[in-house]
């Protein structure tokens, strides 16, 4: 029945049917201390989901998140220092919040990191290590890091110049309707 379908099969409770509704029983958690509550709160905030708009209410919970150890905050916050979104812009710091989430496998971060590499922005210009990192992303089913390496052996950045490697990566992301790996293959 609807009813059934109405509430979390985990917690019984029901879903929200607003946006502002979400983020009260989110409030919940974020109260308990839960870090990946303070991080969907954060994103709440840094798109205006429910609540005003707020880069330093962004922050303040993904902050708590932190000190917590969530990957995704971690990630979060590395990309506002990135972009320089509500903190002065630093890539030095992006750089080190995307390899202590990179560490726990967050996968976008290790693509981020990879990015970082590849480009020597916040860190020291290295094709090996940009490739280590694309690899741990795209061995998880990440579409852009997938399509960065193949880019890698198609040009010979950082491994042997391979264009079946090169088509192996892009085919994959193009499985994932990724448009520059279809164009490339």
């Amino acid at each position: 029945p609807q009813a059934q379908k109405d509430v979390c099969p985990q917690c019984r409770q029901t879903f929200p049917t607003s946006k502002e509704e979400s983020v009260k029983q989110v409030r919940v958690w974020v109260d308990k201390g839960k870090p990946w509550a303070q991080t969907h709160l954060a994103n709440k905030y840094k798109f205006g989901g429910g609540v005003p708009q707020s880069d330093e209410e962004a922050i303040r919970y993904y902050n708590m998140a932190f000190k917590q150890g969530d990957p995704n905050a971690m990630s979060a916050l590395a990309d506002l220092y990135a972009n320089g979104e509500g903190v002065a812009q630093s890539l030095k710091k992006a750089a080190e919040l995307f390899a202590l989430a990179a560490n726990q496998g967050h996968a976008t971060a290790q693509y981020n990191l990879g990015i970082a590499y590849e480009n020597g922005k916040g860190v020291a210009q290295s094709y090996e290590n940009a490739i280590e990192l694309y690899t741990l992303a795209a061995n998880q089913g990440h579409a852009p890091a997938q399509y960065n390496l193949g880019n890698a052996y198609y040009n010979g950045n950082g491994v042997a110049q391979s264009n079946d490697m090169a088509r192996k990566w892009w085919l994959k992301a193009a499985l994932q309707e990724d448009e520059s790996a279809i164009k490339n293959l």
